[in-house]
């Protein structure tokens, strides 16, 4: 905001229009307003005067203050606030500044000669002592006589339970005695508020929370797995990601693997796909191939790509990667406008929306990013016309081309991370997404325990061993077991 400004009975809006008036630069007159000069020596002294100090004359004010010994920033400060110049330099001892008298205090009886006193007997740091104090706590909290005040927080929003209003969750949460963090991942794994607040940390294991499925009651998630010869592990992943207790456990189809925030499916890239010159990519309706354009606006760079979806859905994901760390010269700038504060210099801006198919759309990036030459002077680091970048990896499943091996997983409806996974087991691209049988070596074999025992064991076996009260997975000694050996081994 400009800040009005008077000199020689003449107003000017700002200081940077005085600069501009009197011919200076406002750099200039900034730095010598900063290095304690008055309003009229800063404007009148022509730039690049000697300045004479006992009859020597000196290139500048930082020349001075190194001929005698001191930093310029310290000549500077001191000159800012009223110091006289010999003063500043050193050369006449400053007079020592007398403190107005301590005021008494009277404290548990006794009589202290001032608050720093008082702080010291009860073993409190004067600084602690009125950050403290400052902070609004009582004399007696801030002494460490009395219980600390509780936090609280300056953004909450009031909270009716049980007909007791709260200032704030985090209020609720000391009432009932339950950690803020805890009550607030509780809630947001979808607890009932009295759960939430009442079951004690020690017994929010997952063996502990009840499971209605079926017109069945199980007292735990161990009882529910077990019933229906599941893993207790993924089943209790499955009710925390917001399955029903019939889709965690099979009875019905699982939930939509790409789903809004009410669980519905939404669209997804190659859910719909269109093949094109033997190439899988994704199909939306005319209008929606949009080439966009990320600028930095202070930078002026600028990044060139592609979307079926939003812009502001891209532009969200692009954060995200940043986040998450990924390595390009776009995600690193808007990692570092992150860590300044000042993440609205990146916009997202359609630059058109007229291609018939995605072949076109492709085609558009290309051009648009050698026509804008941003891989040299903007954040592209390939020529466009891939999806992933020039990190993907073209992949052919079926007589199907894929621009990457996520979107080829995708298709086939397997988890990226199952898909991958196979592949380290080498197995084929085919047997990956499920299209040929697996590798006889590695079929039907799953980890069960019981107690700290541990087996591997072959389809035919399982009915037996869950008859038997073995689960799937690895106990925790077992686990522990496994990890001394390979420690050993090396």
């Amino acid at each position: 905001m400009k800040k009005p400004i008077t000199f020689k009975g003449k107003p000017f809006e700002s200081t940077a229009a005085l600069a501009r008036h009197y011919g200076i630069s406002y750099k200039t007159l900034h730095a010598r307003l900063q290095s304690g000069w008055t309003l009229e020596r800063a404007v009148d002294e022509p730039v690049g005067t000697l300045v004479t100090f006992r009859g020597k004359p000196f290139k500048s004010d930082s020349a001075l203050a190194r001929h005698y010994g001191i930093s310029p920033s310290n000549l500077h400060s001191r000159l800012a606030m009223g110091w006289p110049l010999e003063q500043a330099l050193g050369l006449e001892t400053r007079p020592k500044q007398t403190r107005n008298a301590a005021i008494k205090v009277e404290f548990g009886g006794e009589t202290f000669e001032s608050m720093t006193d008082l702080a010291a007997h009860y073993g409190v740091k004067a600084p602690t002592f009125c950050v403290r104090r400052k902070a609004g706590w009582t004399l007696e909290q801030a002494l460490g006589v009395a219980p600390k005040p509780k936090r609280t927080s300056s953004t909450a929003i009031k909270v009716t339970y049980n007909g007791k209003t709260f200032d704030s969750k985090l209020a609720m949460a000391n009432h009932y005695d339950v950690k803020d963090q805890t009550l607030h991942n509780r809630l947001k794994r979808g607890w009932p508020l009295d759960l939430a607040l009442s079951l004690p940390p020690q017994q929010e294991q997952a063996d502990s929370v009840e499971v209605d499925c079926d017109g069945n009651s199980f007292p735990t998630i161990v009882d529910f797995a077990m019933h229906y010869g599941k893993e207790v592990t993924n089943t209790g992943q499955r009710l925390r990601y917001g399955w029903t207790p019939e889709q965690a456990v099979d009875l019905v189809p699982p939930p939509p693997k790409y789903r809004d925030e009410n669980g519905n499916a939404r669209d997804h890239l190659y859910l719909n796909p269109q093949i094109i010159d033997g190439s899988v990519v994704p199909s939306t309706e005319l209008g929606c191939y949009r080439l966009y354009v990320i600028r930095n606006q202070r930078s002026g760079k600028e990044y060139v790509g592609l979307t079926t979806g939003s812009l502001t859905d891209r532009l969200g994901s692009h954060w995200g990667d940043a986040t998450r760390g990924r390595d390009s010269k776009l995600h690193n700038a808007m990692r570092k406008t992150l860590r300044e504060g000042s993440k609205d210099d990146f916009i997202i801006t359609q630059i058109r929306n007229d291609a018939k198919d995605y072949r076109e759309l492709q085609e558009q990036e290309i051009q648009e990013i050698a026509d804008r030459d941003t891989i040299a002077s903007g954040y592209n680091t390939a020529k466009g016309g891939v999806i992933g970048g020039d990190t993907a990896k073209i992949t052919t499943i079926d007589g199907k081309v894929f621009p990457s091996q996520s979107a080829a997983a995708m298709h086939y409806n397997v988890p990226v991370g199952r898909f991958e996974g196979r592949l380290k087991l080498r197995w084929t691209l085919e047997q990956a997404v499920g299209l040929d049988d697996p590798p006889k070596n590695q079929t039907g074999t799953k980890w069960m325990f019981k107690g700290n025992e541990q087996t591997l064991v072959r389809p035919d076996d399982i009915d037996e061993k869950l008859a038997q009260g073995w689960l799937f997975g690895m106990s925790t000694e077992a686990r522990r077991n496994m990890a001394k050996a390979k420690a050993d081994r090396k």
